[in-house]
Parts: C-alpha cells; structure tokens; sequence
C-alpha cells in the first residue's frame, strides 16, 4: 500500500496518459445520439480516464472511490474536458495548450477531493 499522495500522483499520471492516447487514436469518431453526433472522445474519455483512475488508485492505494465519487467526478471531468474540446475545434487554443490545462485542473480538482476526503 501506497500512501494516499504519491498514489494519486501516479494515478492520476495513469489516466491523463491514457486518457490522452485514446483522444489520439478515437480522432474525429462520433456517433450518434438521437439526431446528433456526438464526438467519442467527449463522451469516452472522461469515463475512461476517471475508470483507469479508480483502478490504479485502488490498487495502489487501497482505497476504493464509491458511488459519491462517480457522481461528482463524472460530471466535473465532463466539463473539463468539453470545455478543453470546444476550445481547440473553435481555434483559440493549441492542443498542446489544452493538454496541458487538462492535466493541471483534472489534478487540481482530485488534490481537492483528496484533501477534503481526509480531512472528513
């Protein structure tokens, strides 16, 4: 067992680069929803990247994320992501810019939530 810092750290480093591999190879994919196309990645990377955090995060640290973390985490990781998404497809700010602001908020917000899960 890991202590809960470094084991988020590493998770956390888990997902985004994961994460960031599928939004390489998904592309432009979209499928549909009722009469709209949605991007894969909107939709699958969040999923995949906070799964591939629960995962490593588990293992490593022991310490399983319940019900109340999908429902925070889920909805938070959307909004990154999408707002990352709509910043690069509308041309204001590079790829690489928005990875990099990806990985410094999705952090941020789970050094929040770690913080306040152990001071509860």
């Amino acid at each position: 067992m890991i202590r809960p810092l470094p084991a988020f750290l590493l998770s956390s480093l888990i997902a985004l680069g994961g994460a960031a591999v599928f939004v390489l190879l998904a592309g432009g994919a979209t499928f549909h929803v009722g009469l709209t196309r949605l991007p894969l990645i909107y939709v699958l990377t969040p999923l995949l990247g906070l799964a591939l955090f629960q995962l490593a995060f588990g293992l490593t640290a022991r310490r399983w994320r319940g019900s109340v973390f999908w429902l925070l985490a889920l909805p938070i990781s959307g909004t990154l992501w999408g707002t990352g998404l709509y910043l690069v497809l509308q041309d204001q700010l590079s790829p690489l810019t928005v990875a990099v602001a990806e990985a410094v908020t999705h952090v941020a917000a789970g050094l929040v939530a770690l913080r306040l899960t152990e001071a509860a």
